[in-house]
């Protein structure tokens, strides 16, 4: 391992394969690599984010032979029967999503009635600001409880502190709920949907969560606040929603 001097003797002894079949394999092989340096292929904002509405699988980013990016089901790529999903090509996609996304410009009801109905469910933020108020008068009390523990009786510590851990576990929950970020990421989608400023490398990324491909150029786009949308090209009407406030 280096405690010692190292030599290098060539032609001490006989090769399990002679010198010169080796150096004529190592110029086969040299003769074999390609050209241009294999480059890992560039991730696309999409990759991860489509799944199969057939099978459930990943949809994946391909390239055919003259270098259009398509995607395609996982499953169907392995083997064309086991899937009946068709490739979706990604101009489309891209067409197809910023047609959605002015189409719910044109009337935003889905999105603003998807908001009323989380800020009828889950309540106003006041009453998050008094659950957070209660859990920090908690945490003080737990604090004070941990550092006068050696002037305490260990039992009476350990009713109080299990006691107010239970309660804090409780009011954590609610927090939980009520502090869900859902109206704010609607408000987001609304402005977004409203400005028009971007283009959907600068969106998509910001405002979705997933996309459910049912055929090609019909989609279900899941939003980061909670809204799904169903978009189907040859709808009259093309956005519907899915799924309303939880």
């Amino acid at each position: 391992k280096g405690q010692y001097p190292q030599y290098h003797h060539e032609g001490h002894h006989p090769g399990i394969i002679d010198r010169d079949t080796f150096d004529a394999v190592q110029k086969m092989l040299e003769g074999n690599k390609p050209s241009v340096p294999y480059q890992k292929p560039e991730k696309s904002i999409l990759s991860g984010m489509l799944t199969c509405g057939c099978c459930g699988s990943n949809i994946i980013r391909n390239k055919n032979r003259v270098g259009n990016v398509y995607w395609i089901c996982r499953k169907r790529r392995k083997d064309a029967s086991a899937c009946s999903l068709p490739s979706i090509r990604t101009e489309d996609f891209i067409q197809d999503f910023q047609t959605m996304m002015s189409d719910l410009k044109a009337d935003d009801s889905l999105v603003t009635e998807y908001r009323d109905s989380l800020v009828r469910r889950h309540g106003e933020k006041p009453k998050v600001a008094a659950l957070r108020e209660k859990i920090s008068r908690i945490d003080t009390e737990l604090d004070g409880l941990r550092n006068s523990r050696g002037r305490v009786l260990s039992l009476d510590f350990h009713s109080r502190a299990n006691t107010l851990e239970r309660e804090r576990e409780v009011l954590q929950s609610e927090l939980d709920l009520l502090g869900d970020n859902r109206i704010d990421e609607t408000e987001e989608l609304l402005s977004l949907i409203h400005g028009g400023g971007g283009s959907f490398y600068d969106t998509f990324p910001l405002i979705a969560e997933a996309v459910i491909v049912h055929d090609r150029r019909v989609f279900t786009a899941r939003f980061k606040c909670g809204l799904e949308v169903y978009y189907d090209r040859h709808m009259a009407d093309h956005p519907s929603p899915i799924d309303t406030a939880e």
